[in-house]
């Protein structure tokens, strides 16, 4: 009897430990997918913010072209003078886009790897629950193996502690004419 009780006490452990292990798997998935996106969030809001400094310093840089252009007595409107300045609003309008692609290129890895990460901690929760369901097939064979040879076991009429003399035990058909 202590045998059985053994076995069941081990086959309820396993479970709840899988289930368990599963569970804590799952919501490190979750966990794995917020960081993501919490880490994607704060790329782009750090490429927004380099963005808008490029923008200020670049405005700054035309201003002082300018400035020195005008000061040095050409006409800003015509010629090679409004070709530079046109080349370096193109070049800047050029610099902004970069900085925000390489923000959102980050942003998209930063929350694909939390996504394969999460993919990988629920494999793992699944195993966890097929251990669990493993654990349950595992314990009921064995029980009904051991009943249908015989040998007692957690599904056995025999298993229960009984006042019974050995006949009784050996037949438990055999109506009792005697008590010990």
């Amino acid at each position: 009897m202590f045998l059985e009780i053994m076995a069941a006490a081990t086959a309820i452990s396993s479970v709840f430990g899988a289930i368990s292990g599963g569970n804590a798997q799952r919501r490190a998935a979750n966990a794995s997918i917020e960081e993501g996106d919490r880490l994607a969030e704060d790329a782009l809001t750090r490429g927004r913010e380099t963005a808008r400094r490029y923008g200020i310093d670049l405005a700054q840089l035309m201003g002082r072209q300018r400035a020195v252009m005008a000061a040095g007595g050409v006409d800003l409107s015509q010629g090679s003078a409004a070709a530079y300045t046109a080349e370096t609003t193109r070049i800047g309008q050029q610099e902004l886009a970069l900085i925000r692609e390489n923000a959102r290129r980050e942003a998209f890895g930063l929350r694909r790897a939390g996504k394969n990460q999460a993919l990988g901690l629920r494999a793992g929760a699944s195993a966890s629950y097929g251990q669990a369901f493993e654990s349950v097939l595992n314990f009921g064979a064995n029980a009904w193996t051991q009943y249908r040879q015989g040998r007692g076991g957690p599904l056995s009429p025999m298993s229960a502690p009984a006042a019974r003399s050995s006949s009784v035990a050996s037949n438990p058909f055999r109506p009792v004419t005697s008590y010990p």
